[in-house]
């Protein structure tokens, strides 16, 4: 009864006008504040006067009653809410937009299905908003006529709502999509055909890749990358030699991330392609995927006159496996630049080939610390003995890194004879140095005789 007899004060205090010894700010701030309290109060009995509040002649008033009826709950409020969505003032289309989605519940996708039609833009994005929060698949027929919108940003939203809803059946309608002339609506429909896990888009989104604009290429590729179908390689390796250098680009690293070995031989192919970007590609790709049949044209790839190549083939060639590499790799040593030799390092360590012994222990002493870092790292891998006293010189190396790694690798090798000039590397003033020694020093100490 209480709270009935407070409904009707305020009732009163937001219809009455302006009393004559107010003065016009004082009513208006009485009457805002009772829309207000009308809506925190939360007695749906309010709701019929402050929908009639929506139509005041005083904008704060019908401001406030419009966030009043979005603090009351009654779905009842949502068709003259969306009137007011075309109200002349910025500030009560915002409040009626926030109320509307407040009011977003199931009982009310009716009214926004029929707002999809408006033909006020702003409505129609509003309604595609608030059916996105609802997330009621069944107005999910008619958000995929929306996608035909002659706005784009209205078509956007709505790709962004049916991919959030997850509609597996609209996944050729998210392929239609893909040759829409706004550009945005393209990049949201590659992106929401990668997240449905549907293959039968493939064939589309690799249409796609030649798309004329770089973020629908480059959704498309994710795409497909996420439904991870090898049926498309032969759609990339087409590609591959495409006359756009970013078709080729894309088409490239697809081929890496699908790993499927059928590439291989165009993906070599693609190593004398005219892009240095694609060329490179293309070599870590195989680097990924080689096998023994790549290896000859890896091992010629050692001389490539693209720096990135030959780093590529180097790595690549370590991963293969094959022993036959490790002389090419050895000769390529002579002439390498600094980023080469590094590769070349690594790859003699990767292949176990006690036949790079002698030739790593050379590198030990060469100009460049990262260098002699990987290479005391390819020794300690090999763990051949004759690499002792090379190791050990390296313990006075000037690089704390490369003293650190050379004791590692002597750990590695389990050689005694680098006792002596361990103990002697204790007295390196660099904790981190003297921490590693000591640690490799219990190591062997500790070993059986």
């Amino acid at each position: 009864m209480r709270e009935n007899n407070e409904i009707e004060k305020l009732v009163k205090q937001l219809s009455d006008s302006k009393h004559w010894w107010e003065k016009e700010l004082d009513t208006q701030m009485r009457r805002c504040d009772a829309a207000y309290n009308l809506g925190q109060l939360g007695n749906k009995n309010a709701v019929f006067c402050l929908i009639r509040a929506l139509s005041d002649s005083d904008h704060w008033v019908r401001s406030s009653a419009a966030s009043a009826l979005g603090e009351l709950g009654d779905a009842t409020a949502v068709p003259q809410l969306v009137k007011v969505l075309a109200d002349n003032d910025e500030l009560v289309r915002i409040h009626a937009a926030e109320a509307l989605k407040k009011l977003g519940d199931k009982s009310a996708v009716h009214h926004y299905v029929e707002l999809l039609s408006d033909p006020d833009k702003y409505i129609r994005l509003v309604a595609v908003n608030v059916l996105k929060d609802i997330g009621d698949k069944s107005a999910i027929p008619d958000l995929i006529k929306v996608l035909a919108d002659p706005d784009w940003e209205v078509r956007k939203l709505t790709t962004e709502t049916l991919e959030k809803l997850r509609v597996k059946s609209s996944v050729h309608l998210f392929m239609k999509a893909l040759t829409d002339s706004d550009v945005n609506v393209r990049r949201y429909a590659a992106l929401a055909l990668g997240k449905t896990g549907d293959a039968t888009a493939v064939p589309q989104l690799v249409k796609v890749l030649a798309d004329n604009d770089e973020l629908v290429r480059i959704h498309a590729a994710e795409a497909l990358k996420k439904l991870g179908d090898k049926s498309a390689v032969r759609h990339y390796v087409e590609l591959l030699s495409d006359p756009d250098k970013d078709i080729r680009l894309v088409a490239a690293k697809a081929l890496k991330d699908l790993g499927d070995r059928k590439a291989i031989p165009p993906l070599i192919k693609s190593l004398a392609d005219g892009d240095k970007l694609v060329r490179s590609t293309a070599a870590q790709a195989l680097s990924l995927l080689v096998d023994r049949d790549a290896v000859p044209v890896l091992i010629e790839a050692l001389i490539h006159s693209d720096g990135l190549v030959r780093c590529a083939a180097a790595w690549a060639l370590g991963k293969s496996g094959d022993q036959s590499a490790v002389s090419h790799l050895v000769d390529a040593l002579s002439n390498a630049d600094v980023n080469l030799r590094i590769h070349i390092v690594q790859a003699l360590g990767n292949l176990n080939s006690k036949k790079a012994v002698m030739k790593l222990v050379k590198v030990l002493g060469d100009s460049d610390y990262m260098v002699r870092y990987v290479a005391a790292d390819a020794l300690g891998k090999l763990k051949d003995k004759r690499a002792t006293p090379y190791l050990s010189k390296c313990l006075e190396d000037t690089d704390r890194m490369v003293r650190i790694k050379a004791a590692k690798a002597l750990g590695q090798l389990a050689d005694k004879e680098a006792i002596p000039h361990l103990i002697k590397g204790l007295k390196d003033p660099d904790w981190m140095v003297n921490f590693a020694f000591s640690e490799v020093l219990r190591k062997l100490e500790n070993m059986g005789e």
